[in-house]
């Protein structure tokens, strides 16, 4: 009888929370928005962020910013020890590697790599880990205190890129992070620069626009909830969502066709994916907060 009485409270507190949650959430922004207006970048941004759930602020690093950026990650990825991935083949899923000698993981398919938590690898990178602009805007949007965002470099090709580190071609084929998803069934906040131009061909960040607020989608967002909290879900993998409900939003997809430099900051809480990439390459630096 406690076991039932104890899982109907929990059951209730995350209801109410989540509720909550949300309700804090816009009027912050609302109140912010309101005291500091619209039209300077952090203005712009919150206002990108509350209706549209992102925002593109285009050329925010510079060329010799992103040449700088790109040669910490490549010396990062050429840097990893032969020995640990030369038992796995090209097309072998590889989750969540701990590499040592460099303090990363990573996670691979063919032709697509990801180098987690590179933020602690160099002083530049921990550098652009603490940039200020995001952690106030992460503050904003989550009411808590970050001191660097957690930085993972993404690189996926359709062969061209020659590299035994990254062996493969990803072109027309399932790709990381591909699926539709939502990251946090609350308002957190990710970004990421374009370390190159990036176009159609290939295979840009997508994110369906003013997802993050869709009230459809309430019942995965408090389904992952409950899981968070190691209570039962009707849903198996809430955060994972059918390729049907693309179809509510038609000609409102974000595709991120963005130049070298731009930055993408985005609500996890919006449904997103990574499209399939045709030809060419897309190398990209996430932050996460």
């Amino acid at each position: 009888m406690f076991i039932k009485l104890k899982i109907l409270f929990k059951s209730k507190l995350v209801l109410i929370n989540f509720f909550v949650s949300e309700w804090l959430w816009k009027l912050r922004l609302n109140l912010i928005i309101f005291f500091i207006g619209k039209k300077n970048n952090l203005g712009k941004a919150l206002n990108g962020l509350k209706t549209k759930g992102y925002y593109v602020f285009h050329g925010y690093f510079s060329n010799s910013e992103v040449e700088q950026i790109k040669k910490n990650c490549h010396d990062q990825l050429n840097s990893i020890p032969s020995n640990y991935l030369s038992k796995y083949n090209n097309d072998d899923y590889i989750e969540n590697l701990e590499i040592k000698e460099n303090n990363i993981s990573i996670e691979r398919m063919s032709g697509s790599i990801k180098l987690k938590r590179i933020n602690d690898t160099g002083n530049y990178l921990k550098k652009i880990s603490q940039n200020f602009f995001l952690l106030i805007l992460s503050f904003i949007q989550q009411c808590k205190i970050a001191k660097r965002g957690l930085l993972i470099f993404s690189l996926t090709h359709d062969g061209s890129f020659k590299n035994n580190k990254v062996p493969g071609s990803a072109s027309n084929k399932d790709n990381l992070a591909g699926r539709m998803h939502f990251d946090t069934y609350y308002h957190s906040l990710k970004a990421y620069v374009a370390l190159e131009d990036i176009t159609q061909e290939n295979g840009p960040f997508a994110y369906l626009e003013g997802s993050s607020t869709d009230q459809l989608l309430n019942k995965n967002y408090l389904c992952s909830a409950r899981v968070n909290r190691n209570l039962k879900s009707d849903i198996e993998t809430p955060h994972e969502i059918s390729e049907n409900f693309i179809n509510n939003y038609k000609d409102k997809i974000f595709y991120g066709n963005q130049k070298k430099g731009d930055l993408v900051i985005m609500d996890t809480k919006g449904i997103h994916f990574a499209s399939s990439l045709k030809k060419g390459q897309r190398e990209l630096l996430w932050f996460y907060y």
